[in-house]
């Protein structure tokens, strides 16, 4: 006899189980043993909760080796951060005595009290580049406040008609300003050398720091960097100074607050929703405070060994609690279930807790590896909080399986509990006519309920090929968000807040002072002005030709028409010189020392992933056209890192579902004991996922990185209540050899646990629904949906793929 052939006659199952009912006497037995241990386990484990971190940033969505995050941090380290927080004030008057009065004070404010900053860009200290008798001129624009009228009116007409100041430092019609901070790459050195006059002194290797992410300014940096920034704009707020803060360490900090705010909201109310369905469902109160306990450990175990692990919480991870929660629950209902069982008839306890598990173990822990097997995929995603998801979860649902099977046993043997019927036996009652009624339709029709299954299934098929994909800030918060409102005022006022770096290299020393090369850096600025795609325009680029044109201009007599580019390389060198000794520091933004690379910084409005993608393309083929073969360009920054996870998409939601059918498939057949069975028995696990998705498409909710985890958690969980069916029907059907009566023994059972825990779980990630982070309310609406669609399925279609798969029995069972 094989190993499959002995599964299916039940030989090997039984056998497993009777080892399952042996461990539930010696956890009565050595209970108090068991539960010293265990707790003394995990205080030492929970020590290291206070070691969690979050992290929201753009980068913690690559691995370090991600090639795209190696090149924005080579970038970061050369240049440093392009992400400023960007501070819009708008009023009516931007050239207004009081009001640049006032912004020179914010100016010295920010540049005096936020931490971590490496400079403040704005009016007040914007490059103003002129000519005069005595030569070149470098000074800050407000350099000689305060000023008189006159030459206020006269810096108004200099601001309005420099193509540099326009959309970076004041709108076009004058009424906005903006201002950027810039704060450091990495944390403070005390033993880093400072750098002295000059771009050589900055770029040997003593001073220049090697890039290390474990320097990087960090959530309590950034967190830092927001306060001091939101206590500074309360003192200037006011209807005529209207300020929004949006971008950067500002963004990112907000996120983080969101973020942690979120996990903590919803695995309270996670808690106190699964708290009230057992009050309503048990009616006893050790039905809501063990299955709560296990499930608590459970989850703080998994988050203990995040922090171990050194994983950050972050967007991917404020569900981890929640789902681990329902997990928990959903096994110790399934235990609690055959244990009252067992009390009702009149066992002893630990007789009911031996029978319990006898009945309910060996599915339990087929549930928890099936359901950690379909999490694991996501280890594959190049995404890397999706795939740190697909590494703590499994972890968090192995604990709950090993605390469902040895201290909750342990803690059900030393909690004293009244042994009572049920107190309502019309409730019980009255889900079991409605089950054994869906049985009975199932297993009578069976043709009907399956072609009727298809219809449904392949009309989801049709929409769920319609889903978009997104990837989008706008989509993250509610629109009256202040941040949203200041993302808003950003894109749609001035430049926009979404930054594009390319980087070109020349191939040789000296190369970006080749006139060739400045004049086709000229042509990309003369192509922006006609490109167009979709509606959107690339709206804003600074590189080292502002600084060309403007040297040029003021050193002939700062007239308008040599705001242009010198055709001669020794001119064009001597200028930069000139530039270089006058003390500004502006030049190590746009080139490196040996200006052989130079910086393209582009900014655009914020746009969807979707999108973006050929915008972005359309618009680098242009590039290409102009830069031909002869140099190589290399697009960075946060622009592209969100590109890259917009493309990564796609293949995680291929990659993870493959990936999670491909291990539970052979873990169903096994357990099952039959090949056929087995792949019969993923169209239940299968079919609402599908459903789901299609319902998605059909209803434009968009497939983003929250509502991606939907298709394999779902396939994790819906398997569960499926091994519960088909294991339990296995065991009356070898008993019996009548399908009908095994599917009503089967719904009288386990079909009551599965609808409650059906019940718990979907309600569990519904309550997500109330999450004011858009995405994540889908995430709860799709998953608690797929998890109820998955009890329709296992109660109609799973009796009727049976039957199907029986029917010769049916027909025999029928005769007699």
């Amino acid at each position: 006899m094989n190993f499959l052939e002995s599964i299916r006659n039940g030989h090997l199952r039984e056998e497993i189980e009777t080892q399952f009912g042996n461990w539930g006497k010696i956890t009565f037995r050595f209970r108090w043993l068991i539960v010293v241990i265990m707790f003394t386990f995990l205080g030492l484990l929970f020590s290291q909760l206070k070691n969690l971190q979050f992290d929201t940033s753009m980068e913690s969505f690559f691995h370090k080796s991600d090639p795209t995050l190696q090149r924005y941090n080579e970038f970061r380290r050369q240049y440093g951060r392009e992400d400023s927080v960007m501070v819009a004030i708008k009023t009516d008057e931007v050239f207004d005595r009081d009001f640049l009065d006032k912004l020179y004070r914010l100016h010295k404010d920010f540049e005096q009290h936020v931490p971590y900053l490496n400079q403040v860009d704005s009016l007040v200290n914007a490059r103003l580049t002129l000519g005069n008798d005595e030569g070149l001129v470098v000074k800050e624009f407000l350099e000689d406040w305060p000023l008189s009228p006159h030459e206020i009116n006269r810096l108004k007409g200099l601001a309005l008609n420099n193509p540099l100041y326009v959309g970076n430092y004041i709108s076009a019609d004058g009424k906005i300003t903006m201002m950027q901070i810039q704060n450091q790459v990495y944390l403070p050195n005390e033993n880093e050398l400072d750098v002295l006059n000059g771009f050589e002194e900055a770029d040997t290797p003593d001073t220049k720091r090697q890039f290390d992410e474990n320097e990087l300014l960090g959530g309590k940096e950034n967190a830092e960097i927001k306060s001091a920034i939101d206590n500074i704009i309360k003192n200037y707020q006011s209807d005529d100074f209207h300020i929004y803060v949006a971008s950067g360490p500002y963004t990112t900090s907000s996120f983080m607050d969101t973020t942690r705010k979120s996990m903590l909201k919803y695995t309270g109310y996670g808690i106190v929703l699964t708290a009230l369905l057992l009050a309503f469902i048990f009616k006893r109160f050790v039905m809501i405070f063990l299955p709560l306990s296990v499930a608590l450990l459970s989850m703080l175990s998994a988050m203990s060994i995040m922090s171990l692990m050194g994983i950050r919480l972050s967007f991917s991870m404020q569900i981890v609690p929640s789902f681990l929660l329902a997990v928990g629950v959903g096994n110790s209902v399934h235990v609690f279930t055959a244990f009252f069982h067992a009390l009702d008839e009149g066992r002893s306890k630990a007789d009911a807790i031996a029978h319990a598990l006898q009945h309910s173990g060996l599915a339990i822990f087929m549930t928890g590896v099936t359901t950690a097997g379909g999490l694991v995929s996501f280890i594959s995603s190049n995404m890397k909080p999706i795939a740190e998801f697909g590494s703590i979860t499994p972890v968090g649902v192995l604990f709950a399986l090993f605390f469902s099977l040895t201290l909750l046993p342990a803690l059900i043997a030393i909690t004293p509990i009244k042994i009572k019927k049920p107190v309502q036996e019309n409730k019980p009652a009255m889900i079991n006519r409605l089950l054994m009624a869906c049985g009975d339709y199932a297993t009578d029709n069976p043709l009907k309920v399956v072609s009727g299954w298809a219809l449904i299934i392949g009309i989801s098929l049709f929409f769920a090929f319609q889903i978009k994909f997104s990837f989008f800030v706008y989509n993250q918060l509610p629109p009256e968000h202040p941040l949203i409102q200041s993302l808003r005022v950003v894109d749609d006022e001035m430049s926009g807040a979404a930054p594009l770096e390319i980087i070109i290299d020349t191939g040789r020393v000296d190369g970006v002072k080749d006139p060739a090369f400045l004049h086709k850096v000229d042509q990309v600025y003369s192509m922006m002005n006609t490109f167009e795609y979709d509606n959107h325009t690339f709206n804003k680029v600074i590189s080292i030709i502002d600084i060309n044109k403007e040297l040029h201009q003021a050193l002939n007599e700062n007239r308008p028409d040599f705001y242009t580019i010198p055709d001669d390389p020794a001119l064009i060198a001597q200028e930069l010189l000139l530039f270089e000794n006058s003390g500004s520091d502006d030049l190590e933004k746009m080139v490196d020392s040996t200006f052989r690379h130079a910086r393209l910084s582009f900014r655009t409005p914020s746009l969807d992933g979707i999108r973006f993608q050929p915008i972005m393309n359309a618009f680098m083929k242009e590039f290409d056209n102009i830069f031909g073969n002869e140099y190589q360009v290399q697009v960075t920054g946060l622009l592209d890192l969100t590109l890259n996870i917009f493309k990564e998409l796609y293949y995680s939601m291929a990659k993870t579902y493959i990936i999670a059918f491909i291990i539970i498939t052979p873990l169903m057949i096994l357990l099952i004991g039959d090949l056929r069975t087995g792949l019969v028995s993923m169209i239940p696990n299968l079919a609402p996922i599908i459903i789901t998705l299609g319902v998605m498409g059909a209803f434009n909710i968009h497939l983003t990185t929250a509502t991606l985890l939907t298709g394999s958690i779902a396939m994790g969980l819906v398997v569960d209540d499926t091994i519960h069916f088909m294991h339990n029907f296995q065991r009356f059907f070898q008993r019996t050899g009548d399908v009908k009566k095994s599917v009503h023994l089967t719904l009288q059972t386990t079909g009551k646990a599965i609808t409650f825990t059906t019940i718990v779980l979907s309600s569990a990630f519904m309550i997500f629904m109330l999450n004011e982070v858009i995405e994540w309310a889908y995430f709860g609406l799709v998953t608690g949906l797929c998890i109820m669609i998955a009890l329709l399925a296992d109660i109609m279609l799973s009796p009727a793929l049976v039957a199907l798969l029986h029917r010769n029995t049916l027909v025999r069972t029928a005769n007699t």
